[in-house]
């Protein structure tokens, strides 16, 4: 992609955001060991956790006052590196490379294991980082086309076909696995076995694919009664975008006549 086209798509997805689960790690080639902070004197492992064109989020472990040096140094150099293998949205076979960051925030996540999420702006990152982010925001934008598309996001796929389609007819809330009874590209139903399991309205679900996992938030909108399993319910949550869902399911609601009836448990 020449550069033209690399800032009009940099200026028009300015405000993404991209959300690095474990689906998506893989599907950049994202090498995990090779994922770290570098500055004259340290060499910080890390994990991406969202990333754009300006900054980004990473998980760390360090001691306190290591994080203190981390951050408060503004002397410091301080470079993001990222290392991928072979994917669709690299534009040559593999890349490594440096990105320089010109600040960064520490927020805890888990003090009693020295877990932070750091969050970082980046200083004039290199074209193929843009490229890279550029391929995968076109891709999101057709996905969200039919992510959108009133007469598919009527169609649900149930735990049978499930299985046909490499998805785990489970998925894990709060710590615990959870059936899915049936699932479209916006929406899910989960069979619970008590009223107000879901506290708050906010709802945040691993599912598992064939070879990985990824994340889902959504929203509770609703509890239905299961007349034939007493003492168990559906509850109906409202799904944001994903992007593995949306592609996973789009060929099979193309092909096969789905159920369009979204509270039957089979």
């Amino acid at each position: 992609m020449d550069n033209y086209l690399i800032k009009k798509y940099c200026k028009e997805f300015q405000d993404l955001r991209l959300k690095i689960d474990p689906y998506m790690k893989t599907r950049l080639g994202l090498h995990q060991k090779k994922s770290f902070i570098r500055t004259d004197q340290y060499c910080i492992y890390c994990a991406p956790i969202e990333l754009s064109f300006t900054g980004g989020s990473v998980l760390v472990v360090l001691k306190e006052h290591e994080l203190k040096i981390l951050s408060n140094d503004a002397n410091l150099q301080k470079r993001l590196h990222f290392e991928f293998k072979e994917n669709i949205y690299l534009p040559v076979n593999r890349a490594a490379f440096y990105i320089r960051i010109d600040a960064i925030e520490a927020v805890p996540m888990d003090i009693s294991i020295d877990a932070w999420i750091i969050k970082l702006k980046f200083s004039s990152p290199p074209v193929i980082y843009k490229e890279i982010l550029v391929n995968i925001f076109l891709d999101k934008k057709k996905y969200l086309d039919i992510y959108n598309d009133e007469k598919l996001r009527k169609k649900y796929v149930d735990r049978i076909m499930l299985k046909e389609i490499c998805i785990k007819d489970h998925a894990m809330v709060n710590q615990e696995n959870i059936a899915i009874v049936k699932i479209s590209i916006s929406k899910v139903f989960l069979l619970i076995d008590r009223t107000g399991y879901f506290q708050s309205p906010n709802a945040h679900l691993e599912i598992f694919g064939k070879e990985q996992s990824f994340f889902v938030d959504g929203i509770c909108v609703k509890n239905h009664q299961v007349p034939k399993l007493p003492g168990y319910e559906l509850a109906e949550i409202n799904i944001e975008y994903s992007h593995y869902l949306v592609e996973t399911l789009y060929p099979f609601l193309l092909n096969n006549i789905i159920s369009t009836d979204p509270v039957i448990a089979r």
